[in-house]
C-alpha cells in the first residue's frame, strides 16, 4: 500500500471514527462538563454579589451615632433594626433577587447552627422572628468584616440550597 493510499484510507475513516459510540459519550461529557464549568462562573457570580450584600449588611449594622459609639442601626437588646439582605421582604434594597435571598438566608440559618466552630455573626431569634447582632463574639466592625472575610458567600452555598429544596 502506498503512502497516498494510506492517507486516503485513514481520511476515508475519519466520519466511521466520529460517529462511533465511545466519541458520542466522549462529546457529551465535554458538554456537561462546559455546562457545569459556565453555571459555576453565574453562581460565582451571583456569590460575589450575594457577599458584598453582606459586607454592606455589616457596615450598616456597626454604624454608630456621631456623638458616641452607641450602635444607631440596633437595638438595645442587640436586635437588628435595618434590614438584611437575606429578608424574605427587603432583599431588593441590596440589589439581590428573591433567589438569592432565599440561597444567602438558608446559609445564614446553617451558620446559626450549635455544631459550627465560629460563633454565627448574625443570630435568628425564632421566638421573636428577628435577627440579631453578636456583639459578644464580634465587639467591633474590624471583628465582623474579618468574619465576613473568612466566611465568605460562595458558589457552594447557592448549590447547597438547591440542594437542600430537592
Amino acid at each position: 500500500m502506498s503512502l497516498n493510499n494510506f492517507a486516503l484510507s485513514t481520511v476515508n475513516r475519519l466520519p466511521n471514527i466520529l460517529s462511533a459510540s465511545g466519541h458520542q459519550v466522549g462529546v457529551q461529557r465535554a458538554t456537561a462538563s462546559a455546562e457545569r464549568l459556565s453555571r459555576r462562573n453565574v453562581e460565582s457570580a451571583r456569590a460575589a454579589l450575594m457577599h458584598n450584600a453582606v459586607v454592606r449588611a455589616v457596615g450598616l449594622v456597626y454604624d454608630v451615632y456621631p456623638d458616641s459609639r452607641l450602635l444607631c442601626n440596633v437595638d438595645a437588646d442587640l436586635r437588628i433594626l435595618v434590614p438584611v439582605p437575606w429578608s424574605s421582604k427587603n432583599y431588593r434594597t441590596y440589589g439581590l433577587r428573591r433567589t438569592e435571598a432565599d440561597a444567602l438566608r438558608w446559609e445564614m440559618l446553617n451558620r446559626c447552627q450549635p455544631e459550627n466552630v465560629d460563633p454565627a455573626l448574625f443570630v435568628w431569634m425564632s421566638d421573636y422572628r428577628a435577627w440579631y447582632l453578636n456583639l459578644h463574639a464580634y465587639p467591633s466592625q474590624a471583628d465582623a468584616a474579618e468574619y465576613v472575610k473568612l466566611h465568605p458567600v460562595t458558589w457552594r452555598t447557592i448549590s447547597g440550597w438547591r440542594q437542600s429544596r430537592t
